[in-house]
């Protein structure tokens, strides 16, 4: 089986959330602007349908996605791979409705990534095969793991993901010593046989 490896988009190797925060804060009343950090940050509380509304007709503006800002750690663990073995593909979410956004994100790699990388679009994630899985959203980290015991996720640091936990996964932060406890997971998920259970207690 090919050592595949999978990398999220959104809030993994591109700021999502910092951009829709730019936005929000420039088209909302001045009384509203401290909500944003209720609706985008620790606890990510619900939004009002109104909030989500004014959220969709700012990323389908054109040329949204395509001028989203590189993550460090993401693009950190992304050029980890890049000249390795492993087969590195994109795996992002396709926003539903909003077929710009399908190419604007294969522009953006091919804009950010210094290799021209295969971009799958999927709606369910769970679904597409990999070793490992980088990705900063733990629900769909653990519909991942359900189906492979033995993958490996890592979860670029967040403070909406800080309190996730898995056997299989490590949270990871830009810091050189994370970047490098990563190397040293992904290492243990490329030499790892197929049918061998994933053994993380030297990383």
């Amino acid at each position: 089986m090919d050592q595949i490896i999978l990398f999220d988009m959104d809030n993994t190797l591109c700021d999502w959330d910092g951009a829709m925060r730019r936005d929000l804060k420039q088209v909302l009343p001045p009384e509203l602007v401290e909500k944003v950090e209720d609706w985008l940050g620790d606890e990510r509380r619900e939004r009002p349908d109104w909030v989500e509304r004014l959220m969709t007709v700012i990323r389908t503006q054109a040329g949204w996605w395509r001028s989203l800002e590189p993550l460090k750690v993401g693009m950190d663990l992304l050029n980890l791979v890049l000249h390795t073995d492993w087969e590195t593909n994109i795996l992002t979410k396709g926003p539903h409705g909003k077929p710009a956004a399908w190419s604007e994100k294969k522009e953006w790699c091919l804009d950010h990534i210094v290799r021209d990388v295969p971009v799958t679009i999927a709606a369910n994630k769970s679904l597409v095969y990999g070793k490992v899985l980088v990705d900063d959203y733990p629900p769909y980290v653990e519909s991942w793991l359900k189906w492979r015991k033995n993958g490996l996720a890592i979860l670029p640091a967040h403070n909406y993901n800080k309190g996730f936990s898995h056997p299989n996964a490590i949270r990871v932060t830009e810091e050189h010593d994370d970047i490098m406890r990563a190397a040293r997971a992904i290492n243990a998920a490329f030499n790892r046989k197929m049918g061998d259970p994933l053994d993380l207690k030297e990383v």
